[in-house]
């Protein structure tokens, strides 16, 4: 069932986007030009929603990953897998729950 969950779709957005969503382009995410062909302002967006499902996802797999399944042995990670997972536990904390008053 997470594999559903972690479908992510990303779409290109103009370094003039990322700066109204106060968000900075210069930690922003974008296409290789080279590769997708989108010129040098094409950052990389994703609905929220489906970010924040792939990030509770990679945080799952790693804190689970000796639960039974395929790959059921712990793998050591990388430089790269614990700057994801910092990326990963940063967007999660910074959820914001509303409070409903009685």
């Amino acid at each position: 069932m997470w594999d559903s969950f972690e479908d992510m779709h990303t779409f290109p957005i103009t370094r003039k986007q990322v700066l109204a969503l106060g968000k900075d382009p210069e930690t922003a995410a974008r296409y290789d030009d080279a590769y997708w062909g989108l010129g040098d302002d094409a950052y990389i967006a994703a609905l929220d929603s489906q970010h924040k499902m792939h990030c509770l996802n990679e945080l799952r797999k790693v804190a689970f990953a000796d639960y039974g399944g395929e790959n059921s042995e712990k793998k050591k990670l990388r430089d790269m897998d614990w700057i994801h997972l910092r990326h990963c536990m940063d967007m999660l904390t910074q959820v914001r729950i509303p409070v409903v008053a009685n």
